[in-house]
């Protein structure tokens, strides 16, 4: 889950290799291929499109050069920091990229069903949203990026993802982008994606839910009682058979024991009633 969030990278994915063997089939010797790829990513980082364009007029197949993580030119810019000061010129070198050619859905590398498409890079590295909101309006899936959102801690992310039509609970390496922001104590990430119709009550391989989670590191009251209030069921049993409400009956303020079991007495009777 750290790399779908965006807090560990791999450190090298393979594609340098391929690239250097179209190349070779065009009739470009490595070194020149090797200085041209060094020119176009400093241009790009640089945010130099004059740079970046007169390479790639020159030299088309540089569309297809990676870095050691994968990463294309356009991968590479939305990975950089979005400054306010340099803003404008990020949006015009993607723009231009994306003219060029450059596939907006492209990804970096991919882990399970996960993806790094350059959307991700502008959410997770980048941290631009204005440069997130012109991929997504050029047609980028919204995909594969809630999870780094919830990292950041980021609402306003969030709330663009979804509107753009990212699914509110995909599951990556056993965790929905809700669970993960519980995990990491991300509150508000996770009531955001409550408050989008996130599934509560989630329950991983081994049965724990957000509420086994809290209790089982002690958070504070506040946040249990903020899933309560967003239904969460304490009588869902993890793979060992316990319950939140279980994890709570011996504690000696009585104060969240209380609570599950008017919330459980509630849910029986909402059960018998239908």
């Amino acid at each position: 889950m750290l790399i779908a969030a965006g807090a560990r990278l791999p450190d090298r994915v393979g594609g340098g290799d391929a690239v250097q063997d179209v190349l070779r089939r065009a009739g470009v010797p490595d070194g020149e291929e090797a200085m041209s790829k060094s020119r176009l990513f400093q241009s790009v980082k640089s945010l130099n499109r004059e740079g970046a364009a007169a390479l790639l007029d020159a030299d088309p197949e540089l569309k297809r050069a990676k870095d050691e993580r994968g990463r294309n030119a356009l991968h590479f810019l939305c990975s950089l920091p979005g400054a306010d000061k340099s803003r404008e010129r990020s949006l015009e070198l993607a723009q231009y990229l994306l003219g060029a050619g450059f596939d907006i859905n492209e990804a970096a590398f991919v882990e399970g069903p996960f993806k790094a498409t350059p959307l991700w890079y502008a959410i997770s590295r980048g941290r631009n949203l204005p440069l997130a909101k012109l991929l997504l309006k050029k047609g980028s899936t919204p995909e594969y990026c809630l999870w780094s959102a919830a990292f950041h801690d980021d609402v306003e992310a969030i709330d663009l993802l979804i509107k753009h039509g990212a699914r509110v609970d995909p599951v990556a390496e056993d965790e929905t982008p809700f669970l993960s922001a519980i995990k990491w104590s991300h509150f508000a990430a996770a009531e955001k994606l409550l408050r989008h119709g996130a599934d509560v009550d989630f329950q991983n391989s081994k049965g724990m839910t957000a509420l086994h989670f809290l209790l089982k590191k002690n958070s504070d009251r506040k946040h249990v009682e903020m899933l309560v209030r967003h239904g969460a069921d304490p009588t869902l049993a993890n793979a060992e058979g316990i319950r939140p409400l279980d994890m709570v009956a011996k504690r000696r303020d009585k104060t969240l024991f209380e609570l599950f079991s008017k919330r459980a007495s509630s849910r029986r009777a909402r059960a018998k009633t239908n």
